[in-house]
């Protein structure tokens, strides 16, 4: 993990209540890491983890051979279920059980995760709701969600949740510097950890926010769609991030991150295009075709009275 990112959820508040549970009560415990960005999940995740077996003073150290073994994810005691985006399934969860009345191999505690806390089905999470009314002391279940609707009441009610707060722009400026790429991103991604450092890495970001804003801009009647076509037809292999940069410069107009014209009404139904878009580009129709929809939708929603 990036040092500053490690040093930025190590005294963040919200890891300081965590802090506290894994020094006090956390074992025979189940927690609920809830927060939209899956980078931001997994790195608190991640610094949860190394905290709980580093034995440095200044834990976690982030270099130390525990720190190392839960970055490389080979630390014995801990298990992983389920993969990331894939429904959850109940042979994941029957081997979770297995594993849960084992004892630690080398440590006083064992810590039972499930990253992809979304993809537990009603019938999953009604198993853990038994293994969590009779959990071993050595145990610590830590389940991932992206939201607290994905998560049953039952199972809120045998849990302690936190609610992660997203990292403020000052943090990101400090991991990504104060350039103007580097604070565009900031605000493209609406200090969205994850998209952020990715942004950061592509290449392809200066090129993509220059047509995204050309589109805030300059795209005004229909006849003027083709000539946006032709550049996301040399570029059918980003589609997903061109509409992803071009949703987000539309939120910087929206909260007067960057001049615009058009009212702020007009601007929130471009958003609400986008995302309505953004399912249709999920199940795996025409892209170019989903694009273009969104240009000429683009167009009308400028031109109305």
């Amino acid at each position: 993990m990036d040092k500053k990112l490690l040093k930025i959820i190590k005294t963040s508040e919200d890891f300081k209540q965590i802090k506290k549970e894994i020094d006090t009560q956390m074992q025979g415990q189940c927690y609920c890491l809830i927060n939209a960005d899956k980078f931001l999940r997994e790195s608190f995740l991640e610094v949860l983890l190394s905290y709980a077996f580093c034995g440095e003073i200044d834990k976690p150290c982030g270099e130390c051979v525990k720190c190392e073994q839960i970055k490389n994810n080979n630390n014995i005691d801990i298990c992983y279920f389920g993969n990331d985006g894939v429904q959850v399934k109940k042979d994941d969860i029957e081997s979770l059980l297995e594993s849960a009345i084992t004892k630690p191999y080398e440590n006083r505690r064992k810590f039972l995760v499930v990253k992809n806390g979304d993809g537990l089905t009603e019938q999953c999470q009604n198993m853990l709701l038994k293994m969590l009314e009779e959990l071993p002391a050595f145990d610590t279940v830590v389940l991932l969600f992206s939201g607290t609707q994905k998560i049953l009441p039952t199972i809120r009610s045998r849990s302690r949740s936190f609610l992660l707060h997203s990292l403020d722009k000052s943090a990101l400026v400090t991991m990504l510097g104060s350039s103007e790429r580097s604070l565009n991103i900031i605000k493209c991604t609406d200090s969205n950890i994850g998209k952020a450092l990715e942004l950061e890495a592509n290449s392809d970001f200066d090129d993509c926010l220059k047509f995204a804003q050309s589109i805030l801009h300059s795209l005004d009647k229909s006849g003027d769609v083709p000539k946006y076509l032709l550049f996301l037809q040399s570029n059918k292999d980003r589609l997903d991030l061109v509409l992803y940069i071009i949703k987000g410069v539309f939120y910087m107009a929206l909260k007067n991150e960057i001049e615009s014209v058009m009212t702020k009404e007009k601007i929130a139904k471009v958003i609400e295009l986008i995302s309505y878009l953004e399912i249709n580009l999920s199940k795996k129709q025409n892209k170019l075709m989903v694009i273009d929809s969104l240009l000429m939708g683009i167009v009308k929603i400028k031109n109305e009275v």
